[in-house]
């Protein structure tokens, strides 16, 4: 296994755990195309989004070629944990309630998450530091702080989903920071666009 390259993922929904869930095009379940298909692919999401620093994306890398089978088995946490922060958001975004099963999932993560931090000095006193990146499930545990903070504060009321789900287009997420709260699509060039393009050609049948 190489060590992770520079992919290029679309990084739009402004939050690096958002990020992840749209790391899945298409819509769940049944016309969904997955983007993380090997464990270093995941590594070059997590290097990209800031989640690993390329030194640490590195040195996984290395580690997950000399042990193959933990790097599958820790892309499959890495996915599964995905689907549940997915759907938790989902819940945010349909203003539903979230399955109990699902709460119950993340919070196990978290916890472990909170196990595996370490306190330093600093300047001006102690700060957390994530979990080190010392084994192949480094991913999981710092996007499981990062989903925990995102899901607890005031910005978990801006999650949406791509209005281009109705279309049974996409259910990408995204946070919504616009200041009249006037987002409809995880990006305007794509989904935005295609919205645009079908409504001009129905109006012209319609003139036709």
């Amino acid at each position: 296994m190489e060590t992770p390259k520079p992919t290029r993922f679309e990084l739009i929904a402004g939050h690096p755990a958002v990020d992840f869930v749209n790391t899945v095009g298409g819509l769940r379940p049944a016309r969904s195309r997955e983007k993380l298909n090997t464990f270093n692919e995941l590594l070059g999401w997590a290097t990209q989004a800031g989640v690993l620093s390329a030194a640490e994306g590195r040195r996984l890398g290395r580690e997950a070629a000399a042990r193959p089978h933990e790097a599958a088995q820790a892309l499959e946490r890495a996915r599964a944990f995905r689907e549940v922060v997915h759907r938790l958001f989902r819940a945010i975004a349909d203003h539903t309630r979230a399955l109990d099963e699902d709460l119950a999932a993340f919070e196990g993560e978290v916890q472990r998450a909170w196990e595996a931090r370490r306190l330093r000095p600093s300047e001006h006193g102690y700060v957390w530091e994530p979990p080190p990146a010392e084994d192949l499930d480094t991913v999981v545990p710092r996007l499981a702080l990062a989903a925990e903070e995102l899901l607890t504060g005031d910005l978990a009321r801006k999650v949406r989903v791509c209005e281009a789900v109705h279309s049974g287009e996409c259910g990408w997420l995204y946070l919504d920071q616009t200041r009249n709260h006037s987002r409809r699509w995880c990006e305007m060039g794509s989904c935005g666009n295609r919205h645009k393009a079908r409504r001009h050609y129905a109006r012209v049948r319609g003139r036709a």
